[in-house]
């Protein structure tokens, strides 16, 4: 008996001694990283030669390295909010640092939003998720997340979760990084909770000093060690110690000798090479740094059970009114307070032995959103799906079970201005290999091609219209949804005085060029007070076919030209009152001359190619001058008529008079595309409807157009044919058109076709039709993108409750400037194995067309003449008699 009770009592004490080890690796303790204003490559491991950091080259060939990693703002507050909460900045308004809603007045175009300037109470932040779970947790470092104006500490760490705070406060950077960390200027930024230092000390190190205590007196617990260094923030002071290495290393490798030029970025300049020995040795103190702390992890035995994160709350400061920045980020275009690449793409690296996979680069786009869900999961813990709303836990691409997190896109919304950023407030949004860059003032936008052109430098957006409108559309919708607040026309904004004038080394912004033309600020927009207003200018559709002409003014006064589902409009607001006229006929698919008239007495009147094709009463002139300012091709500043803004026009707009006076910049020579007469003979003919008769949609590429007038010919007592008024470009421009193209007609019989557009490969540098190139170029839509298309399109197609054919893509000729032959073929039969999922009747369009190439068109031609579209056309009317047919017997 004696025996037996040793026997369980020294099991008990056994069990007891390792009980808190245990415990520690059913939790694996969490330290993250997030340094301050570290840019994307200012690391080895993103490509820097000049700066030295061999213990994160360590930590990436430890864990997992992500070189499309993004801070969820350009700017550090609203990004370390994001990485506490798991949410986009925008859902709780805190879209800049320091409680301030940045530089405004009568010398900025827009009065930017106000900002909440602390965290919201009432958010599960990641510390409380992981104290509620047993986790002891500390907080080191900046802060930065209450405002400026608030000498509380009512919106401290110790308020958020944390058990302990150590240097972090209101402000965002510190008096200084030696000892005794002040600043005589500025005191507010003197560091907290460093009194026990000594002359001699450096910040970077004493901070590491105090999370070594912590992990030493926790490590026998769980515990979340939130280090958020200072550096590599200004004012730029490096350890003495490490600076002369640097300026020796600068003169051996010539950098000392002549400064290359900056780069330009709008009117501001980055710096062009990374050669500051001052900054070198701040990045390699932190790099240092971070060494003591996983060393001192390794020491006490806990590396295998404690997950490492290493990443910075925003792009480096590269770029501002000089090229004397601190560092460079080339090949990534700006930096800091920017949201091009520079601006918000940063190093991420994660560790955890036994869930991470060593060595691993992981190629998906992520975002400091996802920091928050990647380590519940990667702890064990439950998620919080109500809490990290746009978060996606990285944990199955971290241990290789997933390849993608099938998330559609990422937003980045920066409603205010900064003196680094002469671009002014903007956002943008990426979705796959594509970003697309929207600019607040004037409403225009950029698209880039990440994996092609990682420096921002090719702008697609002329040239992909259809992808361009998506993204637009994508980025708005997601504003509006996330609660996101914009900027507001400022009605005092005096451009003479425009502040770039004043704080940057470029160019008078006379005029600021917008997507469709210019935009001109209040006080240099026409005189309309009390007068006639005559409008003219002259139009090249482009793949859409609405979007604003011509703008000026705003809710209160203004008028503005138009086109609305295909129709044109002329609206005029007088004291908010607002008077639209409407054409009736769809304005031409060619280039046309529009004319827009309000006269004495408010009478209205609206002119196509000369003829009037509408007319009305606003009932006076406008009463006062327009506190809004001017726009070509979209309306860059308050909507006039019942549309949303920008209601950017995809074509081309130019030649515009106000009142007899020029108001555009001369327009690029419109991009030529060919279109056979009888197409255009065949859109005017493909009008008449016949009571009784079932109804037969349309909807086709240019080849479409050819064939459509011969079909409505051999079906004209058989049923009423009609076409899309528009070429259907490619499965983008589908999706958006789609729905207004379908109308509210019984649509008995719908043909269709998408692929000619889609597989046709551009470069908008190209001087062949439609920027056509097939070496240099990017193909429009992905094979596995035109897939998830059309499988939508099909959907949507069924809803109608029409009979559906889907026709072919016709083949591709030998010496096509923007098509490769075989392509055709690939993308048919992607095509035809939806088509066959949903029973979908197929119309052989490419086997006829092969049949008969190069008899009915020219060499190197995708196009075909008038017989080749009469071949075309009897085997569509044949297919839809068929269809018909089959639904007679339905009934």
């Amino acid at each position: 008996m004696r025996n037996l009770l040793l026997f369980l009592c020294a099991c008990f004490l056994a069990t007891a001694a390792v009980s808190p080890s245990a415990a520690a690796s059913a939790k694996p303790n969490v330290v993250l990283f997030l340094i301050d204003d570290l840019g994307w490559n200012d690391i080895e491991r993103t490509g820097s030669t000049f700066y030295e950091t061999p213990r994160l080259n360590q930590l990436a060939a430890e864990g997992a390295f992500f070189p499309a990693a993004y801070a969820a703002s350009p700017v550090c507050s609203p990004t370390r909010a994001s990485v506490l909460t798991g949410k986009y900045p925008s859902r709780f308004g805190l879209t800049n640092h320091s409680g301030s809603s940045g530089p405004k007045g009568p010398d900025y175009p827009l009065n930017p939003p106000a900002v909440s300037g602390n965290m919201p109470l009432e958010d599960v932040t990641l510390a409380e998720a992981l104290k509620e779970a047993g986790y002891q947790t500390a907080h080191v470092g900046k802060w930065h997340l209450q405002a400026h104006n608030d000498t509380s500490e009512d919106y401290f760490p110790r308020e958020y979760g944390f058990d302990l705070n150590i240097a972090g406060h209101r402000m965002g950077q510190p008096g200084s990084y030696d000892y005794p960390y002040e600043s005589e200027q500025h005191p507010g930024t003197n560091v907290p909770d460093m009194e026990d230092g000594e002359p001699g000390d450096y910040l970077t190190d004493a901070l590491t000093d105090k999370a070594i205590d912590f992990i030493e007196a926790n490590q026998d617990q769980p515990f979340f060690l939130n280090m958020w260094y200072y550096t590599v923030h200004t004012p730029i002071i490096p350890r003495k110690d490490k600076l002369e290495a640097y300026r020796q290393k600068a003169e051996r490798l010539g950098l000392d000798t002549d400064r290359p030029e900056p780069v330009p970025v709008w009117d501001s300049q980055s710096r062009a090479r990374q050669d500051d020995p001052r900054y070198a040795a701040m990045v390699e103190s932190m790099d240092e740094n971070i060494g003591r702390i996983l060393d001192a992890l390794a020491r006490l035995d806990l590396e295998n059970e404690t997950i490492v994160i290493f990443t910075s709350d925003n792009g480096g400061l590269s770029t501002g009114a000089s090229g004397n920045a601190p560092t460079s980020l080339l090949p990534l275009r700006a930096g800091k307070a920017w949201v091009y690449e520079g601006g918000i793409r940063v190093p991420l690296l994660v560790r955890l032995p036994g869930k991470v996979k060593a060595s691993r680069t992981i190629e998906e786009p992520v975002i400091t959103t996802d920091i928050y869900p990647t380590i519940l999961e990667l702890a064990g813990l439950p998620l919080r799906p109500d809490q990290h709303l746009d978060g996606r836990s990285l944990a199955g691409l971290l241990s290789g079970d997933e390849e993608s997190l099938e998330r559609e896109a990422l937003y980045f919304h920066y409603p205010h201005y900064h003196h680094i950023n002469s671009m002014g407030p903007a956002g943008a949004v990426r979705m796959g290999d594509y970003k697309l860059i929207e600019v607040y003032e004037t409403g225009a936008v950029e698209l880039y091609n990440l994996k092609a052109d990682i420096g921002e430098q090719n702008d697609l957006a002329p040239s992909m219209p259809e992808l361009t409108a998506k993204l637009t559309k994508k980025l708005h919708d997601w504003r509006e949804n996330s609660g996101a607040v914009m900027p507001t026309p400022n009605p005092d904004y005096s451009e003479e005085n425009d502040w770039r004038n004043k704080k940057m080394d470029g160019v008078k912004p006379e005029v600021r060029k917008a997507s469709g033309g210019v935009v001109l600020g209040a006080k240099q927009s026409p005189v309309i007070e009390n007068k006639p207003i005559e409008i003219h200018c002259s139009v090249v559709p482009g793949q859409a076919s609405d979007g604003v002409l011509v703008a000026q003014g705003g809710k209160e006064n203004g008028y503005v030209v138009y086109v609305e589902n295909g129709n044109a409009c002329f609206s005029v607001r007088i004291k908010s009152r607002l008077t639209t006229i409407k054409s009736v006929v769809r304005v031409p698919e060619i280039p046309f001359r529009i004319e827009a008239i309000l006269a004495e007495g408010g009478a209205m009147s609206l002119r196509v190619d000369g003829v009037e094709v509408a007319s009305g009463n606003a009932g006076s002139l406008l009463t006062a001058q327009p506190g809004m300012g001017f726009s070509i091709g979209q309306d860059a500043f308050s909507p006039v008529g019942s549309y949303e803004l920008p209601f950017t026009y995809s074509g081309e707009v130019s030649e515009v008079f106000i009142n007899g006076e020029e108001r555009s910049v001369p327009a690029a020579k419109p991009t030529a595309f060919y279109t056979p007469k009888q197409d255009l003979d065949g859109l005017k003919e493909n009008t008449a409807i016949k009571a009784g008769l079932p109804n037969v949609m349309i909807i086709g590429d240019s080849i479409s157009i050819g064939y459509t007038p011969p079909v409505i010919d051999l079906l004209k007592d058989v049923a009423n044919v009609q076409r899309v008024s528009t070429n259907c470009g490619d499965t983008n421009s589908g999706l958006q058109n789609l729905k207004r193209w379908l109308g509210d007609t019984s649509w008995d019989v719908i043909h269709f076709n998408w692929g000619l557009h889609d597989l046709c490969y551009r470069h908008p540098e190209s001087k062949v039709q439609g920027n056509r190139d097939k070496i240099k170029g990017t193909v429009a839509v992905p094979l596995d993108q035109y897939e998830q298309n059309l499988e939508t399109l099909v959907v949507q197609l069924k809803q109608s409750g029409a009979r559906l054919i889907w026709a072919s893509t016709t083949s591709v000729p030998e010496g096509e400037a923007g098509r490769v032959v075989g392509d055709d073929l690939k993308y048919n039969a992607v095509a035809e194995k939806i088509m066959k999922k949903h029973s979908i009747a197929i119309n052989d369009l490419y086997a006829l067309s092969k049949s008969f190439a190069g008899q009915y068109s020219s060499p190197g031609d995708v196009h075909f003449n008038k017989e080749g579209s009469a071949k075309l056309a009897e085997q569509v009317a044949e297919s839809i008699k068929v269809e018909l047919g089959k639904r007679v017997v339905a009934q």
